[in-house]
């Protein structure tokens, strides 16, 4: 009987940390499945695309979902953010677009509705070599729906452009593109219909990854404070 309880309480363990809710960050697909460090030589200014996908792997009992809230951190192994990494001053919002991703990815889609989403972008957040990405992706109250608890939700899509690697003609280079950096995904804020009842999952086995992970030791997953935010101060931004 003792053996039983304890081969029992093994796999009742096992269960509940496959489904334990977290965060998930990864190059090419969900953390589940894709990878954790992305190369690039940094020659030119065209090609694929470098795909980031959030994930969450949310809490019971939300049967209202009707959005997210995601916060992530960048940190570079250089005393100051490198251009390449410095979106809006150097190179352009473009440069990182938000996509949804759908059936593009081995995670569940959080909803079958299409995400309306805005973001910002703050250089210098937190310290001169880190910068911090908000992603808001909403949808119609009228159209919330249960999220699955029993498996990693794909959030968004961050589709990242090669612009401005090298020079080209009059265009100088945003520099820094070698340069080791680290990007945690902070917390996703899911809110619902129900007010005061969004959720915020704030931890995760695997929220971090790197960027050119060879030039030197990058402080991961070092984060920065997440500011305390009302959804509705959040949403207004996008107004």
């Amino acid at each position: 009987m003792k053996k039983l309880l304890a081969t029992l309480t093994v796999l009742l363990a096992c269960t509940a940390s496959a489904h334990a809710q977290g965060l998930g960050l990864a190059w090419d697909d969900c953390s589940s499945a894709g990878t954790f460090d992305k190369s690039f030589t940094c020659t030119v200014n065209t090609g694929a695309t470098f795909n980031l996908w959030q994930s969450v792997t949310p809490p019971p009992g939300i049967t209202d979902y009707v959005g997210f809230l995601s916060v992530m951190d960048l940190q570079s192994s250089s005393p100051v953010l490198p251009d390449w990494w410095a979106i809006g001053p150097c190179r352009a919002v473009t440069a990182i677009a938000i996509q949804q991703g759908t059936g593009e990815s081995s995670c569940l889609e959080s909803t079958d509705q299409a995400y309306t989403f805005g973001s910002d972008y703050a250089v210098g957040f937190g310290g001169p070599n880190r910068a911090r990405m908000r992603v808001l992706g909403a949808f119609s109250a009228d159209e919330a729906l249960p999220l699955v608890d029993t498996g990693e939700n794909a959030i968004c899509k961050l589709v990242i452009n090669r612009t401005r690697t090298v020079a080209a003609g009059a265009t100088p280079a945003c520099g820094g593109c070698l340069t080791s950096v680290c990007l945690v995904l902070n917390s996703i804020l899911l809110d619902t219909r129900t007010i005061g009842a969004a959720q915020t999952v704030s931890n995760g086995a695997q929220n971090f990854v790197t960027w050119n992970n060879n030039s030197g030791p990058i402080p991961c997953p070092g984060t920065v404070p997440t500011q305390a935010r009302t959804w509705g101060s959040i949403k207004s931004l996008y107004r």
